[in-house]
């Protein structure tokens, strides 16, 4: 893995490789699942299969992890949860606009 993975876009703490592997169901063949995930928070990024290096879960996470969103200190992990389930980084600022976060 040669990519450096950016800073979760939610809270800013520092992101994981997560990777499985199990038997594909198309062959005998192993098939390695890869993804980023951020443990302060719990979002996860997309689960790639046939990853084994994770450069497609570490540049969609990338991709996905601009712009920066500056949160207020008074911001608990709980109060923003409802934006990890929003995939796109168009809707992910609209909710955050919507909830009065500053979009930088």
């Amino acid at each position: 893995m040669d990519k450096e993975m950016k800073p979760c876009p939610f809270c800013g703490s520092e992101a994981r490789l997560d990777q499985r592997v199990t038997q594909s169901l198309w062959s005998s063949n192993d098939a390695v699942f890869s993804h980023v995930t951020c443990d302060d928070c719990d979002i996860s990024g997309q689960d790639f299969c046939d990853d084994p290096d994770g450069e497609e879960a570490i540049e969609w996470w990338n991709r996905r992890s601009m712009p920066s969103v500056k949160l207020p200190d008074s911001f608990e992990a709980g109060d923003y949860m409802f934006a990890t389930k929003v995939m796109n980084a168009g809707s992910v600022i609209a909710v955050l606009e919507d909830a009065g976060l500053t979009v930088e």
